[in-house]
């Protein structure tokens, strides 16, 4: 449960599938050669597929988002103008100087007035959306009466802001109501057109200043609401009478008679590849992908910008905006599917085919040259030698087919739906039925029960290319879950994974909804916690935002978020959801806006509701690991410890005399060896349990759970120190800070007192007396150690350029103390999991 008093910059995530747009051209172009003259239905579903495949949630990687961190951003509001051709003068200085200059200087001339005028209106529409923005902020701040009752004499200084805004709005606009009048008197038609485009300015609320509408192509939609209801379904379009659009057909006829003229012996076969390579095909065969493709491309390139617009703002108003606009954009993109005309696997208004309409086609169709007939049978899944009223029936029953062969996308498929799709199976005629059931690979008088059935199993089913382009397609991607299209998931989830990566990393196990609201409601208690937001979904759990209703203690004993914690964590302690849940109490993550900066409403305390499983969210490491990384590093203390003596020439002289005694007597007497080694290992340990010991001691007094040290070997020290794990968060950022310093201050003291100790003894002993050394170079690295040793033993005991073979002899005290002060200090370095990287997280956050 800590709390923490940073925020966040920004990363997120990019799924941008190129592979996937890749495969769907080259089947695309591969389906051109057999499918001619597309169906709207198809084409719609097509734009689906690409659509769902090719979605970018924002987060491409995370570095991309770079958040200005807490400054005021000019609004991107803008007037769009319209290109005039006229050229009448706007008053008669400038038809005076119309007749004097040039006619290149002429029009240079009017063009830099037109531009003068547009700065002017944009300028005045900018000032107008700020006052607006700053309008509604202090409304929302007056009727905050928690606010207010903890600042009364402030209220009167807001209602005299809130009167001169108010005023000032009014002021400009009828002042820029009388402008446009007085332009449109002059007429100007250049400048009618932009007075007209800001004319909308109304003091009224801030809705009524739109943001930046970029011009869009034809080819997209307009993002302004229509009037009918985004849930509405489409009008099913008519399939073409003779199976292809007359503009293909007029293209088409011609060459597939010269085709027949040129080769009539030819097999249908080789006269369909002639027709499909015919150089007069190729340049229509290119734009019919390209139209397909254009329009779907185009309508999520706008909402990439929007979202990205939407990411980068710091004005709660323009996200709002901003955020209607990506929701109206999603459901128009949403509502082009097979599902379109349908909401369901039934198409209630697909007319059934007549045998009036159905000879009507069949005429229509069989006059058609041999080549088309055959492309028509194909483009249906049929072969040549298959009826053509087989092949008009899928072609008109097209829409019903698609929408059955989606059933393999959902799983499990509800009862209603269940009967839903058995309904559409059953509206088809018997013939379409067989052959849906043939490409299935099942009998062709199965059922619809038994159809279903298979259709929901991993078979090998014949689909129609437009399924098999999506089939490979989804076969290189997954299936997100809904909320990571959401723009504000994304943005509250990149902030988070900064502040809390551990958190970030459990997406794939985070909390259920319902254990959350359970939090919500009976674990924090009202009077305390007033929560004032359904939780919000974030990337690993929740947040849940509030009021904390705690005081701090006069004499700071205690802050109210301690108060909050401790008793959240009582309640929760004897609660069903004890092992279910863990949370963290901290600020909002996400930077403030600019409103709340305005009014200084910067901290935002809000809970982080997590999946309880502490050994993947604090990455315990596995036993093995730690036993084995422990058991290096005691083996290189060991090594250190013997390496010392070795260094030693007298000590290695006797060492080799033992050896060859006990060679003699076989007899090998190592008490004075040990005698050396001990007490520097004992006095290495003795410094890791003071520091360790300290740890525990803060752990237990705040109580919070902490794992059992590791021991970091050093090929130089022996070790370079231990990392304790947490088991559980602390309480707060001062307990983090006192427990990351306990354990480093602790082995310093442990260590400065062996080294004095050491360093007293090593001065009082006799020349000749054998001890274990020191490289110099290695007591010159620390001005602490090294000045110490220069004390007590003299000035010249560690000088320079001494050579790198130069060693110093010391008390074992004193090279264990040395090395602890090292170690130690080196703990103190803020990386990572270090006591260092705590401290600092602990004081400063994360950056």
């Amino acid at each position: 449960m800590t709390i923490t008093t940073t925020t966040a910059t920004a990363p997120t995530m990019s799924r941008m599938r190129l592979s996937s747009l890749l495969v769907i051209l080259t089947s695309w172009a591969q389906l051109q050669k057999s499918s001619l003259g597309f169906q709207p239905a198809a084409r719609s579903y097509f734009q689906l597929q690409v659509q769902l495949q090719l979605q970018v949630p924002a987060t491409t990687e995370s570095n991309t988002f770079r958040h200005h961190h807490h400054h005021h951003r000019a609004r991107r509001y803008a007037v769009q103008h319209e290109e005039d051709t006229s050229t009448t003068a706007a008053d008669p200085a400038a038809a005076v100087t119309d007749t004097l200059l040039p006619p290149g200087i002429n029009e240079e001339a009017a063009r830099l007035r037109k531009e003068a005028e547009i700065m002017r209106l944009q300028a005045e529409q900018m000032d107008m959306t700020l006052t607006l923005q700053k309008i509604d902020a202090l409304e929302s701040k007056l009727k905050n009466k928690a606010w207010l009752a903890k600042h009364p004499d402030q209220e009167a200084e807001l209602q005299t802001q809130l009167q001169r805004l108010n005023d000032k709005l009014t002021k400009a606009s009828s002042t820029s109501s009388s402008s446009t009048n007085t332009e449109k008197d002059s007429s100007s038609p250049k400048l009618e057109t932009t007075a007209t485009a800001v004319s909308g300015l109304k003091p009224v609320t801030s809705s009524s200043v739109a943001p930046k509408q970029e011009k869009r192509p034809a080819a997209s939609r307009s993002l302004e609401p229509s009037s009918s209801s985004s849930t509405q379904k489409k009008k099913i379009p008519e399939t073409p009478m003779a199976g292809f659009d007359q503009e293909d057909l007029d293209l088409y006829i011609p060459i597939a008679n010269d085709i027949n003229k040129m080769i009539p012996d030819a097999d249908i076969s080789e006269r369909l590849e002639a027709f499909r390579t015919a150089p007069e095909l190729q340049d229509h065969f290119q734009k019919k992908i390209q139209n397909m493709l254009v329009g779907p491309l185009e309508e999520m390139q706008r909402l990439e910008t929007l979202r990205q617009e939407f990411l980068d703002s710091n004005s709660s108003k323009e996200r709002e905006q901003l955020k209607r606009e990506i929701e109206r954009l999603e459901d128009e993109l949403e509502n082009d599917g097979p599902f379109m005309y349908s909401e369901g696997f039934y198409l209630e208004d697909l007319a059934p085919l007549t045998d009036e309409e159905l000879a009507r086609r069949m005429e229509a169709v069989g006059s058609l040259p041999d080549i088309l007939i055959a492309i028509y049978k194909q483009r249906n899944s049929l072969g040549d030698e298959d009826e053509l009223s087989l092949a008009i029936q899928m072609d008109y029953y097209e829409a019903q087919l698609q929408l059955l062969e989606q059933v393999r996308m959902f799983e499990p498929l509800p009862d209603d739906m269940r009967e839903d799709y058995m309904k559409g199976f059953n509206s088809l005629p018997k013939a379409v039925r067989e052959r849906f059931a043939m490409n299935m690979g099942i009998d062709k008088d199965s059922d619809a029960a038994a159809v279903l059935e298979s259709a929901l199993q991993e078979s090998t089913i014949l689909m129609s290319p437009l399924m098999q382009v999506v089939e490979a397609v989804n076969a290189n991607g997954s299936t997100d879950p809904a909320e990571y299209n959401d723009i504000e998931f994304v943005d509250r989830s990149r902030f988070l994974e900064e502040f809390i990566p551990a958190v970030g990393n459990m997406e794939g196990m985070h909390p259920s909804e319902e254990d959350v609201e359970r939090f919500s409601s009976e674990i924090l208690d009202r009077k305390s916690f007033m929560v004032t937001s359904k939780p919000e979904r974030v990337a690993g759990g929740y947040y849940i935002r509030g009021t904390n209703k705690f005081q701090d203690d006069e004499d700071g004993a205690k802050t109210a978020a301690d108060k909050l914690v401790a008793q959240v964590s009582e309640k929760l302690a004897s609660s069903p959801l004890a092992d279910k849940l863990e949370f963290f109490y901290i600020l909002d993550p996400s930077p403030p806006t600019d409103e709340e900066l305005e009014f200084g409403e910067t901290e935002r305390p809000i809970f982080v509701v997590t999946t309880k499983d502490r050994a993947s969210l604090y990455r315990w490491a596995k036993p093995q690991t730690k036993i084995g990384v422990t058991l290096t590093g005691l083996l290189t203390t060991f090594m250190f410890t013997v390496g010392s003596c070795a260094l030693n020439p007298a000590i290695a002289d006797r060492f080799s005399s033992t050896l060859e005694d006990a060679a003699s007597t076989g007899v090998m007497d190592l008490q004075w060896f040990a005698d050396l080694c001990l007490p520097m290992i004992g006095a290495f340990l003795g410094i890791q349990m003071a520091h360790e010991l300290s740890h525990r001691i803060i752990a237990l007094r705040d109580k919070f759970d902490i794992g059992l040290p590791t021991v970091v070997p050093s090929i130089i020290t022996g070790l370079t120190g231990a990392i304790t794990p947490l088991r559980s968060p602390p309480p707060n950022s001062k307990s983090m800070f006192d427990f990351a310093l306990a354990g480093p201050l602790a082995g310093i003291v442990v260590s400065l007192a062996l080294l004095l100790n050491g360093l007293d003894l090593t001065s009082s002993m006799t020349f000749g007396t054998q001890l274990p050394v020191v490289p110099v170079d290695l007591l010159r690295s620390s001005s602490l150690g090294g000045g110490l040793v220069e004390y007590f033993l003299g000035n010249t005991a560690i000088l320079p350029d001494q050579g790198p073979g130069a060693v110093l002899p010391l008390h074992p005290y004193a090279i264990a103390g040395f090395i602890g002060l090292l170690t130690n200090a080196l703990a103190l370095l803020p990386l990572g999991h270090t006591d260092g990287g705590r401290i600092a997280i602990a004081m400063f956050g994360r950056r």
